[in-house]
């Protein structure tokens, strides 16, 4: 989780798994599942080797997907709004939604067993009760969630504060 770019026009950041974690999750199926379908092999097995390996191959595949997906987020404030971008190895996403009806990001945190992981989202104040949109499928731990929300949350009361100094003020004729 990072801020790719910030800038009083643009905030872009982008919320996904560093590699070394990736590795860490998916490295012991494929180095044990290796090993174990290697030695069906040369014990002679060669159907189970071939299905062992299989079934493990598409257990990494899986996995492979869901713990590789970024989230880009990007904020216009020349074009007023907000893209979600959501990419995978077999698909790309984007919502698009008018930046005047994001309202903040928050934090929503979930303890359990002994541990807090947060999770952030996005909240739009035109829907009745407010639309919340998760920016990640998995919740972390640690203080990086609540750093891109005040970077979002600062970003977006700096536009504001922009549109109410640039908005045209109403000029009274007087006698």
């Amino acid at each position: 989780m990072r801020v790719v770019e910030s800038s009083p026009d643009v905030l872009e950041i982008e919320i996904a798994l560093p590699g070394f974690a990736i590795w860490f999750m998916l490295g012991p199926f494929v180095l044990f599942g290796g090993l174990v379908t290697l030695a069906m092999l040369l014990g002679g097995e060669f159907l189970e080797a071939l299905s062992t390996g299989m079934i493990l191959a598409i257990i990494v595949f899986i996995g492979h997907y869901f713990i590789t997906r970024t989230t880009h987020l990007r904020l216009e404030r020349d074009a007023g709004r907000v893209s979600v971008r959501r990419c995978s190895r077999f698909e790309k996403r984007t919502c698009v939604f008018p930046l005047r009806d994001l309202d903040s990001a928050e934090v929503s945190q979930n303890i359990g067993h002994g541990r807090s992981t947060s999770r952030m989202t996005l909240v739009f104040s035109s829907t009745r009760p407010a639309t919340r949109v998760p920016l990640s499928a998995w919740a972390v731990s640690g203080g990086g969630v609540g750093d891109l929300v005040d970077a979002i949350n600062d970003w977006l009361t700096c536009w504001r504060d922009a549109n109410l100094n640039n908005s045209p003020e109403e000029e009274t004729a007087g006698p």
